[in-house]
């Protein structure tokens, strides 16, 4: 018996058309796994030349820091070679506008700790690298906030000694204490120049936009002694005032506080703001690839340890003796 013929040519191509179509399905799996394969591998490569780069940069931060901690200022660019991960880094002084109406000391003060305020300005670029002693701050009221709310931990006791150190020839230094608590007047150390702010009052640095928030302020003029209800004799151990001279330095010292707390010192007058307090530094990482990270970073002049505020230096001839 014969079978139809066109019977067989119908089942050839129904074999030929599930043929191509588990060809084609084939096909766009295997182009869909090798994309995003691709996809993969190059996100990857991205992911990775991107934290290289960072790492980079991060490195060049480093060594910028380290070299302003060593020598106290960044002379030049520095250019590292990284060959081990094929990248390079570039950092460099980010040169601007450092001046300020209001300084907040980026960090809460620890009890007999130093917070340290730049008063010397360079000649006229905000960089202290090229001032000298002559370059002090120009103005001379000055507000100091400082403390956490005194029903916390702290309570009362939230104190603090101010120390100006001038220049007038010969270094001289002079203090003044404000105490929200009188303890007795001992060199004005007493609440009567004292402003507190029961509710708080909320302050930011004019150029980190760094913000805390204060309890107390004082206000005084390093020059003439000025302070709120406090005589001119009375703000020191009678060792003099800045007056007509270069103030180079204010010195904070928190006394007496149980937890560390925010400092900060605000110009009176919008005419003589006040200096510069930051180096602020670049670091841009580079693979081969061109893939590049950027990071930025601020870092406060060097300053004396704490423990410094209580040597004897004698500058004389002669040694120490005593009486």
């Amino acid at each position: 018996m014969n079978l139809p013929k066109k019977t067989l040519s119908s089942q050839r191509g129904q074999i030929l058309i599930l043929f191509l179509l588990v060809l084609v399905l084939g096909l766009a799996i295997v182009l869909s796994v090798a994309s995003r394969t691709i996809t993969d591998l190059r996100t990857s490569t991205t992911s990775d030349e991107s934290n290289r780069a960072y790492f980079a940069a991060e490195a060049g931060l480093e060594e910028a820091l380290q070299e302003i901690q060593s020598t106290g200022s960044l002379a030049s660019d520095l250019s590292l070679n990284f060959t081990d991960t094929n990248t390079t880094a570039t950092t460099r002084r980010v040169s601007g506008a450092g001046t300020r109406q209001i300084f907040v000391y980026p960090l809460p003060v620890e009890r007999d700790d130093v917070a340290q305020v730049m008063m010397l300005i360079g000649d006229g670029d905000d960089d202290i690298d090229d001032a000298d002693l002559d370059d002090g701050w120009l103005g001379g009221e000055i507000t100091i906030w400082w403390g956490t709310n005194p029903a916390g931990v702290n309570s009362t006791n939230q104190a603090i000694e101010v120390s100006v150190l001038y220049h007038d020839g010969s270094f001289k230094i002079t203090k003044f204490g404000f105490d929200p608590v009188n303890r007795g007047n001992n060199f004005c150390f007493s609440a009567t120049g004292v402003s507190s702010f029961p509710a708080g009052e909320d302050i930011e640095d004019d150029v980190t936009e760094i913000g805390n928030t204060f309890y107390y302020s004082a206000v005084v003029n390093i020059r003439s002694g000025i302070i709120n209800g406090c005589g001119a004799g009375q703000h020191g151990p009678g060792i003099g005032l800045a007056g007509a001279s270069d103030p180079v330095f204010l010195r904070i010292r928190p006394l007496y506080n149980t937890d560390p707390i925010p400092v900060a010192v605000e110009s009176a007058d919008s005419a003589f703001p006040l200096p510069n307090q930051a180096f602020e530094v670049e670091s841009t990482g580079q693979t081969v690839s061109g893939v590049t990270r950027k990071i930025k970073a601020s870092s406060l002049f060097p300053a004396l340890p704490s423990i410094f505020d209580y040597v004897l230096f004698n500058a004389g001839s002669s040694s120490l003796t005593k009486p």
